[in-house]
């Protein structure tokens, strides 16, 4: 019986995966965050400062990468007041529906978080760039560590799954402002 639960629930996100959103734009890379209907992606950074960002200074220093802070917490912000399309999934009442609309949210601010990752890779030094790639491997135990503990007051039932994507999206969004606070100015 549970396998053939299973079987149902992933045909059913699958189908849900691949059906066809008009709202959505075809043939977006994966670095791009999705469509949400208020702006595009963010303009390139200004090239008309004088040090490199995130570059050694003259006394030795590492300085955080500048100038795009605002830039990203304003498309953070731009994708959170934007969510708003899937509040009627969440309030379906369907747990494929709130699964569906779970996934979108996380999908949503991964797109943003990898955005932000490649854009610190472009700006930080080497140093300071392998260090965030240990941090950020750690963070993902942690993000995944804490979204099954959050499931598991649910496990074996149908809410589970649910539980663990919505902390996964939070989680996510949370990681995002902190990469744009920290290594951003």
């Amino acid at each position: 019986m549970k396998k053939q639960l299973l079987a149902v629930l992933l045909a059913g996100m699958l189908l849900a995966g691949c059906g066809n959103n008009a709202e959505e734009p075809t043939g977006t890379g994966p670095a791009s965050p999705p469509d949400t209907g208020a702006t595009s992606s963010p303009p390139p950074p200004p090239e008309e400062e004088p040090q490199e960002e995130g570059r050694p200074t003259q006394d030795g220093e590492d300085t955080p990468a500048t100038g795009d802070r605002a830039l990203y917490q304003a498309m953070l912000d731009d994708i959170e007041a934007n969510m708003d399309d899937l509040e009627a999934k969440y309030e379906e009442g369907t747990t494929a529906s709130m699964r569906e609309a779970a996934g979108e949210e996380y999908k949503r601010w991964d797109d943003a978080l990898n955005e932000i990752y490649t854009a610190l890779g472009d700006q930080l030094s080497d140093t300071e760039m392998d260090q965030l790639r240990d941090e950020q491997r750690e963070w993902i135990a942690y993000r995944d560590e804490t979204a099954e503990q959050e499931a598991s007051g649910s496990e074996g039932g149908t809410l589970a799954p649910l539980e663990q994507t919505m902390a996964m999206a939070r989680l996510t969004k949370e990681r995002c402002y902190e990469l744009v606070d920290t290594y951003m100015s």
